[in-house]
């Protein structure tokens, strides 16, 4: 029964040196976006391409990708008929994750190439472009650019 206990407690030391040599991760991912560049000008209508790479120094989770209107305050209100156009533009806004587009991100280096439709009837003029990534550990870091919509 000594024998027991003794090997017990030793496996309950051994078990409490291991797990206080580990450290928490306390480090919030990197994202590097390599397009669109601040203050890029896009054509409605036209494709948003954006090209980010996130990388963690231990392992990521997942990321997310808004884009809304940066004008009026941020009041998200709708948009009025043009006396001269009879069309009526919309406020942009959309938002992309990775379980979206059934995708996760893996090991501590990820690419992504995201191709996002603008509508042609986009009410034009600033927008915001805020891209998240999160860790394993929960850590989160973000990005804001501004982009212009023409």
């Amino acid at each position: 029964m000594k024998r027991l206990i003794s090997l017990l407690l030793c496996s309950i030391l051994v078990i409490t040196i291991i797990t206080s040599c580990h450290e928490a991760d306390t480090t919030a991912p990197q994202i590097l976006v390599t397009e669109p560049a601040q203050n890029d000008t896009i054509e409605a209508g036209d494709e948003l391409c954006i090209q980010v790479t996130f990388t963690d120094d231990v392992a990521l989770n997942s990321y997310k990708l808004n884009i809304h209107p940066n004008f009026n305050g941020h009041k998200h209100a709708a948009s009025k008929l043009s006396q001269e156009n009879e069309a009526e533009t919309i406020d942009f806004e959309t938002t992309v994750t990775s379980q979206m587009l059934n995708d996760s991100l893996t090991g501590k280096n990820c690419f992504r190439d995201i191709d996002i439709d603008i509508p042609s009837n986009v009410t034009k003029g600033m927008y915001h472009l805020l891209i998240y990534c999160t860790d394993l550990a929960g850590n989160e870091a973000y990005i804001a650019q501004d982009l212009h919509i023409e």
